[in-house]
């Protein structure tokens, strides 16, 4: 009986300790999303202002990749002002997959996404057509983060 004891208080000692973790994650969430997903990135799909995480550092990525800005912090997972100005840039330089100028909005959804994976395709293929293994190397690494870990995971990408 008296090896069960502490085990027991251990036991309980940390059901109050998830308790408590929950209760403070769950007063967080409404000033930043952890975006596991494209499509949980926030309630109407779109990865903007404030979303953080995974998600938000591959726009960044792509954003970077175009030879444009996302503030000094580079692709830090944060969705902030100097997030969404490069997004905006972005957007105003490109067209979506059907040729249409994309809206400049500073959001990136399912076209700006569409537009980024079509032209990190390009980017890998001229690379290896021109000797760049690195840089081919790269665009593959963008396109396993980005485009096939939340397809296959989720079967939502944001990405087509």
């Amino acid at each position: 009986m008296m090896t069960m004891r502490p085990t027991r208080r251990v036991g309980t000692a940390v059901g109050a300790m998830a308790v408590a973790v929950a209760t403070v994650l769950s007063l967080n969430t409404a000033t930043a999303v952890a975006a596991t997903s494209w499509n949980d990135a926030n309630r109407n799909g779109q990865i903007d202002k404030p979303d953080t995480g995974e998600a938000v550092r591959c726009a960044q990525r792509a954003v970077i990749y175009d030879g444009r800005s996302v503030g000094s912090s580079g692709a830090d997972g944060q969705f902030g002002t100097n997030t969404r100005a490069g997004v905006i840039s972005y957007q105003g330089a490109h067209n979506d997959t059907s040729g249409r100028p994309l809206d400049a909005n500073g959001q990136v959804g399912p076209l700006t996404g569409g537009a980024m994976a079509s032209e990190v395709r390009q980017i890998r293929i001229s690379a290896q057509q021109h000797g760049d293994p690195d840089t081919a190397a790269e665009m593959t690494r963008w396109i396993n983060d980005c485009v096939n870990k939340y397809y296959t995971n989720s079967n939502q990408s944001i990405y087509h």
